[in-house]
């Protein structure tokens, strides 16, 4: 959506400047970013209005596919919803 595409270029210029990169397009109203962690890059997501919907950032992060997505912290696999709630297998 174009709407999308605008917030994402938004989001770009503004968070280039700090510890936040690499945005995505939008995926069920959220882009997976990378954000600096210390010396190291982790995952989290952000909605619309550039807030993060996880205090958790996730050493690997997937797409938001049917309202869910697969996350990784360590050798833990799970899945999250669009609130960054873990879903239970």
């Amino acid at each position: 959506r174009l709407q999308d595409a605008f917030s994402l270029c938004k989001f770009w210029l503004a968070l280039t400047v700090t510890n936040i990169s690499y945005p995505r397009y939008f995926s069920c109203g959220l882009s997976n970013v990378q954000v600096r962690e210390g010396t190291s890059w982790k995952y989290n997501y952000l909605d619309s209005n550039g807030n993060f919907i996880s205090p958790v950032n996730f050493d690997d992060a997937y797409d938001f596919v049917d309202g869910k997505a697969k996350v990784k912290i360590g050798i833990e696999e799970f899945f999250i919803n669009e609130n960054g709630k873990r879903l239970i297998n």
